[in-house]
């Protein structure tokens, strides 16, 4: 039995959240189901494991990191690889945005599960410490050398 390709899902997701770094008024996580499971690797405020569009929503992009953000042209997320598998797929991309007038690039890792056209599973992995220090204003090498 063939199975959906999750290449349309994971495209429109990462379209409308690129539209959203830009200042444009849409939901990037439309595309995501209702049950989502989401789970982000990372220390402090970047681990994220949500199993609710709601909670999805709130966690993933924090109030306080939008209200962070320059929207600036090209800030967004850019596709280097896809590994497609049934109705999963891996999504190797760069980043892009400006926060707190600070460049923040980051390399991410993406796995998606596509159901029916929407995003039911998603698991990310990124240099949390560059997040970290970009979006929360945690310096880990300032908290390693205090301690040492």
């Amino acid at each position: 039995m063939p199975h959906e390709s999750p290449k349309p899902a994971v495209d429109a997701f990462i379209d409308l959240l690129n539209r959203s770094l830009v200042g444009e008024p849409v939901d990037p996580f439309s595309i995501y189901d209702e049950n989502v499971h989401y789970e982000r690797h990372g220390l402090g405020p970047n681990q994220v494991n949500t199993d609710t569009l709601a909670e999805a929503r709130v966690k993933l992009l924090p109030p306080e990191v939008l209200a962070w953000l320059t929207p600036r042209p090209g800030s967004g997320l850019y596709p280097i690889d896809y590994i497609e598998e049934g109705n999963r797929a891996v999504v190797i991309l760069k980043g892009r945005v400006t926060v707190r007038n600070i460049p923040y690039n980051n390399t991410y890792f993406f796995l998606f599960e596509v159901r029916n056209g929407k995003i039911v599973r998603g698991l990310e992995d990124l240099d949390g410490s560059l997040s970290l220090r970009c979006l929360f204003n945690v310096h880990l090498e300032e908290e390693n050398a205090a301690g040492s």
